[in-house]
């Protein structure tokens, strides 16, 4: 007789057969000359692959400790018995710190832009409006953002379909807010992952608009003044129970 156990890994193995059928249909389906590296949008809510949460801690434990982990055991650990419904990022977390890599949530605005020496696990949106206010579509999908990015553009790695690039604007618009900083040390600082460039010109142009603004003022009030004193009413006025000089 099959144990529960039993049960449950052909249960993962058949799940992971059939997201990488899908992934490598919806790779066949690409136009002829684009490639997993060529730059484009980023993957669907799922990206055709319902287990990206573990695929990602699969992915970090080789890039840190050369470790090549079990998918299915890792499924097991964070998904089960909930295969369709993905992990939460307090699964991913877990599942990371528990094999001694370090890590940190946080959530970014769209704008900003990442620059952490690690690779950092970003969740990403639906494309589709309708998908989205599906509640399967809201689950999103998980990829990882690679610290070989540059100031204009991200790479990033989407599981299934490879290591990818996008421009940092549209990926920042893809993304839902929430990332996962991860670390083979301690983080202490984790808002040295945010680029303080976008901060600092933002600041610099409402500074110029301000002084723009308060001298654009003062000429106004010195173009009033010297235009009132033209009228001999407003010369011989004298202020409210003052009294007139002997």
């Amino acid at each position: 007789m099959i144990s529960t156990k039993t049960m449950a890994r052909l249960s993962v193995v058949l799940l992971l057969f059939a997201a990488c059928t899908l992934g490598l249909a919806q790779r066949a389906a690409l136009p002829a000359g684009q490639d997993a590296g060529q730059t484009g949008r980023p993957e669907s809510p799922s990206g055709g692959d319902p287990v990206c949460g573990p695929r990602c801690v699969q992915f970090l434990l080789k890039w840190y400790r050369d470790e090549e982990a079990d998918l299915v055991e890792l499924v097991r650990e964070m998904q089960w018995p909930e295969l369709e419904s993905g992990c939460t990022l307090d699964a991913l977390s877990s599942a990371l710190r528990k094999r001694g890599i370090e890590t940190y949530a946080m959530r970014i605005p769209p704008e900003a832009r990442l620059q952490w020496p690690h690779p950092v696990v970003l969740h990403l949106k639906s494309h589709d409006a309708a998908e989205a206010a599906d509640a399967a579509g809201a689950m999103g999908h998980y990829v990882l953002w690679l610290p070989s990015s540059s100031r204009a553009e991200a790479r990033v790695w989407e599981g299934l379909s490879g290591v990818k690039t996008y421009p940092n604007r549209l990926l920042g618009e893809r993304r839902s807010g929430a990332v996962l900083l991860t670390s083979p040390i301690a983080i202490d600082d984790p808002e040295a992952a945010v680029a303080k460039g976008n901060r600092s010109l933002a600041v610099m142009v409402a500074l110029i608009a301000g002084g723009a603004c308060s001298v654009w003022l003062l000429c106004r009030l010195k173009y009033v003044s010297s235009v009132l004193h033209l009228f001999p009413f407003f010369k011989e006025t004298k202020r409210c129970g003052e009294e007139p000089a002997q």
